[in-house]
């Protein structure tokens, strides 16, 4: 181990996954090179998919927890 390195960063394990940071590092310097309006209508086109899907799923989720439970009783 050399002298700049910790058990840490050392980690076979870690370094596996230095390729998805090295990627992750070069598109944000991309993105961030963008005229501003492309950044935005990237953003959109992206972000406001994955918002709806997950809005979606949880609702399904939330929905299938709830049809389990069982229900209350009201009182009169």
């Amino acid at each position: 181990m050399s002298q700049h390195q910790t058990p840490l960063t050392s980690s076979r394990r870690l370094q596996g996954v230095r390729w998805l940071a090295d990627w992750w590092d070069g598109v944000e310097l991309w993105i961030t090179q963008l005229w501003f309006p492309f950044q935005v209508a990237l953003v959109i086109v992206v972000l406001l998919p994955l918002c709806w899907a997950a809005a979606v799923l949880i609702d399904n989720g939330v929905g299938r927890a709830s049809a389990m439970l069982p229900p209350r009783r009201r009182r009169p």
